[in-house]
């Protein structure tokens, strides 16, 4: 190939500036957390429910308490941190708080948990008794809650669950500690075995990687709106904006209980939440169009079986703004 004038950039450079970019991303240590990922899979712990998780830690708690003679071995301090342990389960969803709210009982409560309950419920949940719904976020309460964990009160499965919502609601921006103390209680969750944490790692390293090819590629005048990855998106939307109504088409991501959640929680910009209804599983992981824009809301009005639904946007994974041709 003839080479440009003294003006020109010169090619080698160029091939080299590309080659070292190109190579940054091959160094990447990529597929070793995908392994982390498989092996976490693969681990024989299971999913416990709320009853098995509390049945388990009575077991714990009575078995400390005695040697294998019968003999009670247990000291003072163990005992008044494995109660003071107790008072930090939610009595709702009988797991470790991580947004410990003081309701008017006195008594202590997962954010979430208390605030579903007191939709329907004028009852504190805990004595039975008339309440109201004014809730106080617990400072001290999650503070403790991190001592414990410090400590080695908790069980690993029980501290890595409380690392990883930590972190979603740090992502959230409904705790504060910002982008690098959510990954850093990541890098926590996953070094407890969590796979859900070793997963949501790889995703932040996958999106990494997409972003620095897209660098790699517009600097080679490359277009790269053509890369859809599986006609599925990168992922979900990062921000809201307004979608040609009857034209463009959404995913509903597939994760349930992530849906669930970010549809309890009013959207970044939002006063309120869209809500959850039970037929919202159904739509899970589906494709539609995009019926309406509910700026309010930042979510997607779609229709599934003759029904409105609106989602939020970041449960949405943009798949086209427009027809697009096969």
């Amino acid at each position: 190939m003839a080479s440009g004038s003294g003006d020109s950039p010169s090619p080698a450079g160029y091939q080299s500036d590309q080659e070292a970019s190109l190579q940054t991303l091959l160094d990447s240590d990529f597929e070793a957390k995908l392994e982390r990922v498989k092996a976490a899979y693969d681990s024989s712990e299971a999913n416990e429910s709320a009853g098995e998780r509390k049945k388990k830690r009575k077991r714990a708690s009575s078995n400390a308490d005695k040697d294998p003679q019968g003999s009670d071995l247990q000291s003072p301090l163990k005992r008044a941190m494995l109660c003071l342990l107790e008072n930090h389960i939610c009595p709702i969803s009988q797991s470790l708080m991580v947004q410990p709210m003081i309701a008017e009982d006195g008594h202590l409560y997962e954010k979430a948990a208390i605030e579903r309950w007191l939709k329907d419920n004028a009852n504190s949940p805990k004595t039975n008794m008339p309440m109201g719904k004014t809730l106080i976020q617990s400072v001290v309460g999650r503070q403790s809650i991190m001592e414990l964990i410090k400590c080695g009160v908790v069980e690993d499965r029980d501290a890595a669950v409380w690392y990883l919502e930590t972190a979603k609601l740090q992502i959230d921006a409904r705790l504060p500690g910002g982008a690098d103390v959510a990954l850093a209680n990541l890098e926590s969750a996953a070094s407890l075995n969590s796979k859900d944490a070793v997963t949501f790692l790889v995703g932040l390293h996958l999106r990494h990687l997409v972003s620095e090819y897209q660098k790699v590629a517009r600097s080679a005048g490359l277009d790269t709106t053509m890369f859809r990855f599986g006609h599925a998106g990168v992922g979900a939307m990062a921000v809201w904006r307004r979608l040609p109504e009857n034209v463009a088409r959404v995913r509903i991501i597939e994760d349930q209980s992530e849906l669930e959640r970010l549809c309890l929680r009013p959207a970044p910009g939002t006063d309120h939440p869209v809500k959850w209804n039970s037929r919202m599983p159904d739509i899970c992981g589906k494709e539609y169009v995009v019926t309406e824009n509910a700026e309010h809301r930042a979510a997607y009005a779609i229709q599934h079986a003759g029904r409105r639904f609106l989602v939020p946007f970041d449960g949405c994974i943009l798949i086209s703004e427009g027809p697009t041709a096969e």
